[in-house]
């Protein structure tokens, strides 16, 4: 399956792999929103390390819409994107990241799993 999602310590990791539509993401959030498990506010981490899914302009501005909305969907407004070594991939990431950022989404590009999981679980001293 080339999207995946599970629970890890708190956060909800999707994992795409492969080529994939977006409507396959969408419904791994749906599913996990559904879940009798999930907490309201869910950090989300998308592994993206093995993706190769296009980056169209149409694709790109789906993945800021689905982003923006994943406060409305039960999820925290802060997430992560991990990605892996394609330089155009981490450029889309960034635009990614400063687009969404004035709707309020709270969004790192990290090359590591565990780096991003940390950020996310990591509770700011008040």
């Amino acid at each position: 399956m080339p999207v995946t999602w599970e629970s890890r310590g708190g956060v909800l990791v999707v994992t795409t792999s492969g080529r994939y539509l977006n409507e396959e993401v969408d419904r791994a959030l749906s599913e996990a929103a559904g879940d009798p498990a999930h907490v309201a506010g869910t950090p989300i981490v998308f592994d993206s390390r093995d993706s190769a899914a296009p980056l169209t302009k149409q694709d790109v501005a789906w993945r800021r819409d689905a982003l923006i909305g994943l406060p409305h969907r039960g999820f925290s407004s802060r997430c992560a994107i991990v990605t892996g070594p394609q330089r155009h991939r981490y450029g889309v990431a960034r635009m990614l990241e400063m687009t969404v950022e004035l709707s309020g989404i709270e969004l790192r590009i990290f090359s590591d799993l565990s780096e991003a999981l940390a950020w996310l679980t990591h509770k700011p001293s008040r």
